[in-house]
């Protein structure tokens, strides 16, 4: 008897010190997957004491999307090349966080300096990378993103160096999950986030007011694609644009990588920021439905001739990129985040 009292004894002191020497916290990149013991509970019935009749009740159908994968960056990113011809979406090189993948690229077409031959200063706090032009810096507390572009360390006064304009942006494709559904299957899209320009100087170089001078323009743009057809929308959010004090509407045929059959269209401050003037420094935060202005977007691109056979029930939402593009010799610097897609399927 004393020795199954004993027994018994150990028994529970071992179950007590597993316990207390593996008490779970939430995951991180460097923990290993931990196995975590499951316990009975003596309230539930044993599967032979359930009823012939109950069943499970059915999980709730799942009607809602994000299609924004890492919002806060914390997988880190792909870093592209500087000629988007040449180069293609192919990674240069890597920052990596953690274990996972990093799904947003960072590319810098066009631009005269590579930020893939410096090396990046990584803590647990941020991230930045510099080179002759460009200052990146991820708080990573926050999951704030700053990108910053001196195009004036990018032109000079030839010709030859206004043929194609910088570029300093984030992109990512959407996961097969999202292209799975057409637009007509959705309720809403509804597309958010915060930025602010800190910084929009006009290079020596720019003789002219900023009205009549080459912009700086921060944008975002969702990639809509109808593969029934060949056809292709770029769906734009036109933030800033040195040239205006607000943003307009905008839209027409785009050249962009030689395919003439592709249409742009952008909304402007009248829809994106109550047509407001444009503040520098202050720190917006864009929350729109974007799906009602992509249908007036196929309706236009029809009326001017594009995308004729093209409708909601055709298309898919692929990517998303914002950043900056520098036609003129601007110095400028921008910080963003909380970046969301939210779909609602019908």
């Amino acid at each position: 008897m004393k020795k199954l009292i004993v027994i018994l004894l150990a028994a529970v002191l071992a179950c007590c010190a597993f316990a207390c020497g593996n008490s779970l916290s939430p995951p991180n990149n460097s923990d290993k997957e931990q196995q975590i013991p499951v316990t009975p509970n003596d309230n539930q019935p044993d599967e032979d004491d359930k009823k012939p009749d109950e069943e499970k009740p059915e999980p709730p159908a799942i009607n809602e999307l994000q299609a924004i994968a890492d919002a806060d960056f914390s997988y880190g990113f792909r870093l592209l090349g500087t000629d988007s011809a040449t180069d293609g979406t192919g990674a240069k090189s890597i920052v990596k966080f953690g274990r996972q993948t990093p799904v947003w690229s960072m590319a810098q077409w066009y631009t005269r300096y590579d930020f893939n031959l410096v090396k990046p200063v990584i803590t647990t706090q941020k991230m930045t990378i510099d080179d002759q032009s460009k200052h990146i810096e991820l708080d990573r507390t926050n999951g704030k993103l700053t990108l910053a572009l001196d195009a004036t360390k990018e032109y000079d006064e030839s010709a030859s160096s206004r043929v194609f304009w910088p570029h300093l942006l984030i992109e990512q494709s959407f996961s097969e999950e999202v292209k799975s559904h057409k637009l007509s299957e959705f309720e809403s899209l509804t597309a958010s986030v915060d930025f602010s320009i800190t910084k929009a100087n006009k290079g020596a170089i720019e003789t002219k007011p900023a009205s009549e001078t080459l912009p700086a323009q921060f944008l975002q743009f969702y990639y809509i694609n109808d593969f029934k057809n060949d056809a292709f929308l770029w769906f734009g959010l036109a933030f800033f644009d040195t040239r205006y004090e607000k943003t307009t509407l905008a839209y027409s045929q785009d050249f962009a990588g030689g395919n003439a059959g592709n249409f742009i269209y952008s909304l402007g401050a009248e829809t994106l920021m109550n047509n407001e003037n444009f503040v520098l420094g202050k720190e917006y935060e864009i929350e729109l439905d974007i799906l009602p202005y992509i249908s007036q977007a196929l309706d236009k691109a029809k009326e001017s001739g594009f995308m004729p056979n093209t409708h909601l029930s055709d298309c898919i939402i692929s990517g998303v990129n914002i950043g900056w593009e520098l036609p003129g010799a601007w110095d400028v610097s921008a910080t963003l985040g909380n970046i969301s897609l939210q779909g609602i399927l019908k």
